[in-house]
């Protein structure tokens, strides 16, 4: 069973989660890096609606660290859970790994 957050505690992990990791404007990074070649957005999904299981035993952070180091523009991680098996988590977990990066690409 999920646990229920209340509307509140949820506002206030929205709040410390903009502190900790200032969002990055998603266009203009697209922009700069094609201005250096092509922009990738990499994506972290262990499965699909259309191909099943694809990486269900995936560490997302892990994965998205992968996908920094190799130069990804921006990481877009799946939360859904029915049909991508990720969750909230993957994405703190990958924004944790990225932020560890001199040159934080989260």
């Amino acid at each position: 069973a999920k646990a229920k957050v209340s509307l509140e505690t949820l506002k206030s992990q929205i709040e410390e989660s903009k502190t900790k990791y200032p969002p990055i404007d998603f266009k203009a990074r697209l922009r700069k890096d094609a201005a250096h070649g092509v922009s990738v957005v990499a994506e972290v999904k262990r499965a699909s609606p259309s191909k099943g299981d694809i990486a269900p035993g995936i560490n997302a952070g892990e994965q998205g660290l992968k996908y920094a180091k190799a130069g990804a523009s921006a990481i877009s991680v799946l939360t859904e859970p029915t049909w991508f098996k990720g969750d909230i988590p993957d994405m703190r977990s990958v924004r944790e790994e990225v932020a560890s990066l001199p040159n934080r690409r989260v």
